[in-house]
Parts: C-alpha cells; sequence; structure tokens
C-alpha cells in the first residue's frame, strides 16, 4: 500500500457537504515528505515511553527535578517547545472563529497540520502553577505494563516503517472522536483503516485488536461486515452505538474503527496513552531506521 498517494488528496464524506475528519487530516497533511531524525533525541531507546513519559510527568505537570532521565538538552527543549506549541493552539481553537479563519481546524496560521485536535486528548498538570497542558497518562500497574510492551513494539515497527507509524499514530490522534475510534465515511477513509490493521499486525503483540463500531440511527442500524466490505476492510468483531442525530441516516453509510486490548470491548488505553505521546515526541524521528527513511509503507 502507498499511503504518500492515498493520504494526501481531499475528499468528501457521505455525509453532505461535510469532509471526514480523514479527510480534513489529509488535506493539511503531506505523507509524501521525508522523515528528518530529531537531532539530539534518544536514538533507538526501546524504553522511550518510560523515559519520555517520565519526563514529561516530572517536568512539566509537577515541576519536580529530572535529573534521573538521561535525555540530551536538546530533546529536552524539542519536548518542551512541542508542548507550548500544542498548548498554545489549544488556547486558540477556543476562541470564535472569524471569517477570516481557514475553514479547516486543522489548519494553523503557517498552513500546516494544527496541533489543535491533538490537544484534545491533554489536562492541566498537577502543580497551578505549570500551564502547559499535558497528555494524562493515567494507567493502573496492569495498564503502564502492557503500555510499556506496546511502546517497545511500535518502536520496533518505527524503525523499520517510520511511515506507517507516523501514518496510524498521526492519524489517530488528529481523527479519532472522544470516544477513541476513528470514522470510515468513503473508500479512501479506508486506506487509514487499512493502515491500522497493517500496525496491529506488524506490532505482532498479545493484546492490541480491532473492532468495528457501527452505527443506530432510529429504527436503523448498519450491518458492519456488509460495509467493511464495502470499503475494501479485513472482517473483525463488532459493536453498535447510537448516532448524536436519530434523525440523520447518513452514520448509517459510516464504519468506526477502534483499537482494544484483548476480549475488552472498549478502547485501548494502552494505545492511546502510547499513541499520544507518541505524537508529542514524534517517534518516527526518534528512530535510526534499518532502511532507509524514504522507504514506501
Amino acid at each position: 500500500m502507498d499511503g504518500s498517494n492515498n493520504m494526501n488528496s481531499r475528499r468528501i464524506s457521505a455525509k453532505e457537504g461535510r469532509p471526514s475528519n480523514l479527510a480534513l487530516y489529509r488535506e493539511y497533511w503531506s505523507p509524501a515528505e521525508s522523515i528528518t531524525p530529531l537531532n539530539g533525541a534518544v536514538m533507538n531507546c526501546a524504553e522511550w515511553f518510560q523515559l519520555y513519559g517520565g519526563y514529561i510527568f516530572r517536568t512539566f505537570s509537577t515541576g519536580e527535578a529530572t535529573d534521573s532521565f538521561e535525555i540530551p538538552e536538546t530533546m529536552c527543549a524539542y519536548i518542551r517547545s512541542r508542548l507550548e506549541r500544542i498548548t498554545t493552539e489549544s488556547a486558540e481553537r477556543e476562541q470564535p472563529a472569524g471569517s477570516e479563519q481557514p475553514r479547516c481546524a486543522l489548519m494553523n496560521k503557517s498552513g500546516n497540520p494544527s496541533d489543535a485536535q491533538l490537544a484534545r486528548w491533554f489536562v492541566p498538570p498537577l502543580n497551578p502553577s505549570l500551564t502547559t497542558a499535558l497528555p494524562p497518562l493515567h494507567l493502573s500497574k496492569k495498564a503502564w505494563e502492557r503500555s510499556v510492551s506496546l511502546a517497545r513494539k511500535l518502536m520496533t515497527v518505527a524503525r523499520r516503517q517510520p511511515y506507517l507509524v507516523r501514518s496510524a499514530v498521526s492519524g489517530y490522534c488528529y481523527a479519532a472522536t472522544t470516544h477513541r475510534y476513528v470514522i470510515i465515511s468513503d473508500a479512501h477513509d479506508a486506506e487509514y483503516g487499512k493502515m491500522l490493521f497493517k500496525l496491529v499486525d506488524e506490532l505482532d503483540l498479545d493484546g492490541p485488536t480491532l473492532r468495528y463500531v457501527g452505527f443506530r440511527a432510529g429504527a436503523r442500524q448498519n450491518a458492519v461486515q456488509a460495509l467493511a466490505r464495502s470499503f475494501g476492510l479485513p472482517s473483525a468483531p463488532g459493536d453498535y452505538e447510537t448516532a448524536n442525530n436519530l434523525e440523520s441516516l447518513a452514520r448509517l453509510n459510516h464504519l468506526g474503527i477502534r483499537i482494544c486490548w484483548g476480549d475488552s470491548h472498549r478502547s485501548s488505553s494502552e494505545w492511546h496513552q502510547v499513541a499520544v505521546l507518541a505524537a508529542v515526541t514524534e517517534l518516527w524521528r526518534c528512530v535510526t531506521s534499518t532502511k532507509r527513511f524514504h522507504s514506501a509503507l
């Protein structure tokens, strides 16, 4: 699958006149751009989740010293700038939209994909004197252990297929609903769904699994498996949710995809936290690929 062609053009969803979240994301994202490794990043560190997560939590949530985290100063500065930009984008997003502003909420003033959507997953720091919004990183001990194993696997895949990791992680963080699933509204959105299936397969980890979300509207509901086949997606277990607008039948043409853990029917908190932290630190730029970075998916 060539993500550079399928994820870079504007498409209209089945809902009349309104592009899907994934379509808006594709419009202002350039997957064909080369991936340049970060200067001073913790390269090829399998424990990146613990290091970066601990550093962010200690420094920006509580204000504690971080001498125990042996992270290069250049990477510390980069993480700080990323968090500050995400916080700024979040504040701008809350302002009333004027007629002179871009119609796409994902586009910032420089014409690049905005971090405003990513900031949806952030919370205020524990220390009230600190202002930078942060990924919550609230996980039970068991979930934390799962997240660590998932993060290690994601690093391994990023070494071999950085474009796949960037596509799957960024697409999820920018396009997922607050219920933590992405909505497939047409065949072009389905290309992203195929990336998620490919990533879970590449992770080769006992835990992450994909489930579909079907929708009910009034007395009707869509046929999950038939809709998945029509989008060219593999078969997977499915659940149903009631559409927000019961009078609109457009949602019956849509299909949600969520990453769960094991037999759970809920969106995986482990995947969510790892994905958000990977997006903050741009994990795909923190590895040395075993292939050239310009390799296609």
